[in-house]
């Protein structure tokens, strides 16, 4: 499990740096749009027509980043159930050992007693009375 939590820290400073990314080529095409054409790499329309080809590119990115990590905490999450429901099952079969060795204890207890009951009052009886030959 930590090296998942590791992958998944890393998963999402990757979809960090997209972000910032995204945010850096919207603000590169804002700053163009402010700038005289001088200034500019080129036509303003061509800067505009290519950032716009990035965003939509880190776009979808950040989209298919997003859906794998939104898969990966459904994984988790049905993982953490399986696991919940592994440690029920895990208590309830250690109780009903636990009740098993108990009941076996108790019989084992009775049994013995049974037979010192029987030895003390075979040494309390004669053997006369014991056995009437």
């Amino acid at each position: 499990q930590a090296a998942f939590e590791a992958w998944l820290g890393q998963e999402r400073k990757k979809l960090d740096e997209e972000r910032q990314a995204l945010e850096l080529e919207r603000s590169r095409i804002g700053a163009a749009g402010g700038r005289d054409a001088a200034s500019s790499k080129g036509p303003l329309g061509e800067v505009t027509a290519e950032d716009r080809e990035r965003i939509e590119a880190l776009r979808a990115r950040i989209g298919e980043k997003t859906r794998e990590l939104e898969e990966v905490k459904e994984s988790i999450l049905h993982l953490r159930n399986a696991l919940e429901e592994e440690e029920r099952a895990r208590e309830e079969i250690e109780q009903a050992v636990h009740e098993t060795m108990e009941s076996c204890s108790s019989f084992r207890k009775k049994r013995l007693a049974r037979k010192a009951a029987v030895v003390s009052t075979a040494k309390k009886t004669p053997k006369a009375a014991r056995d009437p030959e």
